[in-house]
């Protein structure tokens, strides 16, 4: 066989091989940024539902506190239907 014949049968086949593990690189790859990311979202959810208690405390206690201050200024104009 002519020697460039070999050299370029070669050179395609380890070019085939380079692809296909590439490829294979690049679905491992994928399924782990896909658990990374499915996990990160999990989180994400159970972080928000321990806010949202405290969201509810923290309000509460703004519009106490607005009221509070409302009562020392002694406005009698006050919308309540805004607290």
């Amino acid at each position: 066989m002519n020697s460039k014949y070999v050299t370029y049968k070669l050179f395609i086949m380890s070019s085939i091989d380079v692809i296909d593990n590439l490829q294979k690189y690049r679905k491992e790859e994928g399924k782990k940024l896909e658990l990374d990311i499915k996990n990160r979202v999990n989180n994400l959810y159970k972080l928000l539902k321990q806010i949202d208690p405290l969201s509810k405390r923290r309000i509460e206690k703004i519009k106490s506190n607005l009221n509070d201050n409302l009562t020392k200024l002694n406005l009698k104009n006050i919308d309540e239907a805004r607290f």
